[in-house]
């Protein structure tokens, strides 16, 4: 019955766009309610399936360069499920709670210049972020980068 209903739900949205509502939403009555914002992935067969993963992927840092008193950081952005980037800099490699900050990214931009100062080891981690509407998803953290600024 389940199935039924998703198949259901698919084809009440292709029918929704066909007739020229705007992202294809449609009201289903039951429990399996499903709007075209949802419906993002193609079947072989042209039919809009649901997404399965929501996860963000890693996210690669390309380069940490100092320029002092500021840092500037790139990464290589994630594709798929990617809402914004969480950028963490501390002074330890361990990234305690209490010696770290975080900044937030949009999706869009794909670096960012921050003032470190003028003196000190930092190292540099980044994360990418999907904010769905029922939870937060958070990827895998890239791999450490250090700088030092002198």
């Amino acid at each position: 019955m389940k199935k039924n209903g998703k198949i259901m739900a698919v084809l009440a949205v292709a029918l929704a766009l066909c007739f020229g509502f705007a992202d294809g939403a449609v009201f289903i009555a039951g429990p399996e309610c499903v709007s075209g914002s949802e419906l993002t992935e193609v079947s072989e067969a042209g039919a809009l399936v649901p997404t399965t993963s929501k996860k963000p992927g890693r996210v690669t840092l390309k380069k940490v360069q100092k320029n002092v008193p500021y840092a500037t950081i790139r990464w290589k952005p994630v594709k798929k499920n990617c809402t914004t980037y969480e950028i963490y800099i501390s002074r330890s490699k361990k990234f305690p709670a209490d010696q770290r900050i975080v900044q937030q990214c949009p999706k869009r931009d794909h670096e960012i210049t921050l003032a470190l100062g003028n003196s000190g080891r930092f190292y540099v981690k980044v994360r990418a972020i999907n904010y769905a509407s029922d939870h937060t998803y958070y990827g895998k953290f890239s791999k450490v980068k250090k700088i030092i600024m002198k």
